[in-house]
């Protein structure tokens, strides 16, 4: 759980008021009354400092809750990690979502039909057996399902609409064409995700990749494919130095125009 300190309230005109910037993709996905607002307010009737944090409390979890609403609205992140924000003992508090009630465990993968042969390998048993290797929490395994669930609907309609057949949710039937195409969709602006964002998410397929293909005998199709750098914009594979002289090319030429600007 983390907690909030109170950095939501501001004095106008001798009285506090709780106000909270709405992120600029997300004013249209806020619930009525609240729809097209870019800003959420409160007016708290009071001038006393401490008075103030203590009544804003309830109003800052309420607006935060409704950002909270619309960033799932907007399909932002993925269901798994939508926190909720809670009022515990007078302090505002981010708690972990409780699993929906209609999440069903992925069957035991030494029991699935993929387990040593060469049947279809499906992402749910790779990701129960990494975590169990692996040793990870429930939550990050929830995470990689549902990042491998995105992968699997974005394979469905890609191919679907190349006239190809889908691959259902078999591992091996992806190809490098998949997984590259895959990768070009989420760096569109459309996809709405950070470069960070990005990085993250298809390094944790490559995982999954890696240790399926090792254990199940399949070509990786992540193999050979670059991956984005931790620096906005860097992509693994180009070397450092090319990368420095391009950049001392432009001060270069910067530099050169300022002087001339400074002759003329």
């Amino acid at each position: 759980m983390r907690v909030v300190k109170m950095g939501h309230t501001q004095k106008v005109k001798g009285l506090y008021r709780v106000r909270i910037v709405v992120p600029s993709e997300l004013p249209s996905h806020l619930p009525p009354p609240y729809a097209g607002k870019k800003n959420l307010i409160k007016g708290l009737g009071t001038g006393n400092e401490r008075e103030a944090n203590r009544l804003a409390v309830p109003h800052i979890a309420h607006f935060l809750g409704l950002i909270e609403q619309a960033r799932q609205q907007a399909k932002l992140i993925d269901p798994w990690d939508g926190e909720a924000w809670q009022v515990i003992r007078s302090r505002l508090v981010l708690v972990p979502p409780a699993p929906p009630n209609n999440y069903t465990r992925p069957p035991h993968p030494w029991s699935a039909p993929d387990a040593l042969t060469g049947d279809a390998v499906s992402f749910e048993s790779m990701v129960e057996q990494w975590a169990r290797e692996a040793k990870v929490p429930n939550r990050m395994k929830r995470q990689y399902l549902a990042k491998a669930d995105r992968f699997v609907a974005f394979l469905e309609t890609d191919r679907k609409s190349r006239g190809l057949p889908t691959c259902g949710n078999n591992m091996r039937l992806v190809t490098r064409d998949d997984y590259v195409r895959y990768k070009e969709h989420l760096l569109t602006p459309e996809s709405g995700y950070s470069h960070t964002t990005v990085k993250h998410h298809l390094d944790d397929l490559r995982t999954l990749f890696i240790f399926a293909s090792k254990n199940r005998s399949f070509a990786n199709p992540t193999d050979e494919v670059t991956r984005l750098n931790a620096k906005t914009g860097a992509i693994s594979g180009v070397p450092t130095r090319l990368v420095n002289e391009s950049k001392s090319s432009l001060q270069l030429a910067k530099r050169g125009r300022l002087y001339a600007g400074a002759s003329g």
